[in-house]
C-alpha cells in the first residue's frame, strides 16, 4: 500500500510540473547594469502582445516574461549576439528599435542592439506576423531604455 501511495505522489508531482502554470525560463547572466534596465522594462510590458496573453514563467524574475501558447518569450540582459557587426548581418529597424534577426529551429529570434543592454523576443515559427509582436515590444523598449549607437 505505501508503495502504491509513494508511486501515486511521484506521478502526480510530475503530472502537476508539466502542467503547472508557464513554462520553465533561462534567465540570462546578470550583468552591469542589466537589472535596473530590466527592472524598468518588465515594469511597463503590455497584459497581451498582439492579441496573446502574458503567462507566467517559472522561476520568476525580472529579466524573463512570455505571451501566448507556444510562449513568445522575452529575455532582457542577454549576452550580445555573434553575429552583431558582422558585414553580412545587419539590424532592421521596428517603432525605433533596431533589432538583430537570427532563424533558429523552433524559433525566429530577434535581438534589440541599439540599447544599454541586449533585449531578446524569440518568437515561435507558428505565429504568422511577426512585425505585430516586435511593434508591441519595441514600444515598451524604446519607452524604458534609451537608444545607443550600434556596436560595432
Amino acid at each position: 500500500m505505501g508503495m502504491l501511495l509513494a508511486g501515486g505522489l511521484l506521478a502526480g508531482m510530475l503530472l502537476a510540473a508539466c502542467t503547472g502554470p508557464g513554462p520553465v525560463m533561462v534567465a540570462p547572466p546578470v550583468s552591469q547594469g542589466t537589472d535596473t534596465s530590466c527592472s524598468r522594462l518588465r515594469s511597463r510590458l503590455p497584459d497581451t502582445v498582439n492579441g496573446h496573453a502574458r503567462r507566467t514563467t517559472k522561476p520568476r524574475s525580472d529579466r524573463v516574461a512570455a505571451w501566448g501558447d507556444p510562449a513568445i518569450v522575452l529575455r532582457c540582459g542577454v549576452p550580445r549576439p555573434s553575429s552583431l557587426g558582422r558585414g553580412d548581418v545587419a539590424p532592421f529597424v521596428a517603432n525605433g528599435v533596431a533589432w538583430l534577426q537570427h532563424i533558429g529551429g523552433d524559433t525566429v529570434d530577434f535581438t534589440a542592439v541599439d540599447r544599454p543592454v541586449f533585449v531578446e523576443v524569440a518568437i515561435p515559427k507558428k505565429y504568422e506576423g511577426q512585425s505585430g509582436i516586435l511593434t508591441d515590444l519595441s514600444d515598451v523598449v524604446s519607452a524604458t531604455m534609451p537608444e545607443r549607437p550600434l556596436p560595432q
